[in-house]
């Protein structure tokens, strides 16, 4: 993949040295480049700054979480035109390791 992209690079240099304003690149060229792009920017958008990413949740139903109108999300692993908001993991320091012990018959609330 370097060695297309800087192939490119010297072509662009060369044609704006000469006083070009068009430059012919080829189509597997050009493919291949746009698929490295299409990767680095599925990657940057993979990341995540709380942790790592849960899957792919509903922006407003996001939103009606925060404001308290919703109890749950749902979670999907893949994108959709639906799902485009990322949820992250994030790991929650307790202050007391005694909180984690959970009453047989507490039913899971505290």
């Amino acid at each position: 993949m370097s060695q297309t992209i800087g192939y490119l690079l010297a072509s662009l240099h060369r044609a704006q040295h000469q006083g070009d304003k068009t430059l012919n690149v080829s189509t597997l060229d050009l493919k291949e480049v746009l698929a490295e792009l299409q990767s680095i920017k599925t990657r940057e958008e993979m990341k995540c700054s709380g942790g790592a990413l849960v899957g792919w949740a509903d922006p407003v139903k996001v939103r009606e979480m925060r404001e308290g109108k919703r109890f749950y999300l749902t979670v999907r692993r893949k994108k959709s035109e639906h799902f485009s908001k990322q949820v992250c993991a994030s790991a929650a320091q307790l202050a007391d390791p005694t909180l984690t012990d959970i009453p047989a018959d507490a039913g899971g609330y505290q």
